[in-house]
């Protein structure tokens, strides 16, 4: 994860790119509360990439609960 959030911090194109695809992505799979809040921590840990933070926080709800029937 830390390699990946290098990358980020030296390319912000990639970190404007990845931020576009939150938004606008429709999950497929369900993850943990706890998973996700470990990767949200790690993001906030790192203030160069504040819009790939927000923009986790901001679809943190939608991400995280997703209905394993939906998948069936």
């Amino acid at each position: 994860m830390a390699v990946v959030l290098d990358l980020l911090t030296n390319q912000k194109e990639i970190e404007a790119e990845l931020v576009e695809a939150i938004d606008a992505s429709k999950p497929k799979s369900w993850i943990f509360e706890s998973d996700y809040r470990h990767i949200l921590d790690l993001v906030k840990e790192r203030p160069d990439i504040k819009l790939l933070a927000e923009a986790l926080e901001r679809n943190r709800e939608r991400l995280k609960h997703i209905s394993l029937k939906d998948d069936w």
